[in-house]
């Protein structure tokens, strides 16, 4: 499960703003929680790990990921997170990036992910409507 409590957008772009270039410009933020995996006998088990929370910053020109200590990694600006099957009726979802992390992210990002992938307006839950 994503963290309980969802960092003010106003925080993520202050955490992000020093990283930027001066050439770019900040079009979106949000954020996910690392997941470890354990091998547990034949079994793999999934963990949230909560206090390794990842802010995700896409520019104009890339996306930079920030933890604690600074930037982790830097993905190219075309990094898709959605899943194929897109986000209705999804509570969260989880992606693998080729940095070597497993990430996953809450409800309550959906709408800033779709923006920043150019898809505003996708309904993303069970409840929303599809425009005519």
């Amino acid at each position: 499960m994503p963290a309980l409590i969802k960092p003010s957008h106003a925080k993520l772009r202050k955490e992000a703003e020093p990283h930027l270039r001066p050439s770019e410009t900040l079009q979106q933020v949000f954020a996910g929680d690392v997941v470890s995996q354990h091998a547990m006998g034949d079994r793999h088990v999934l963990n949230v790990n909560k206090f390794q929370q990842r802010t995700f910053a896409v520019t104009s020109e890339r996306i930079l990921v920030l933890g604690k200590g600074g930037v982790v990694a830097e993905l190219p600006r075309g990094t898709h997170f959605i899943p194929k099957g897109g986000l209705k009726g999804l509570v969260n979802f989880t992606v693998r990036f080729a940095y070597g992390e497993t990430v996953t992210f809450g409800r309550v990002w959906f709408s800033d992910i779709l923006a920043a992938e150019g898809r505003e307006g996708e309904p993303h839950s069970m409840w929303a409507r599809r425009s005519a």
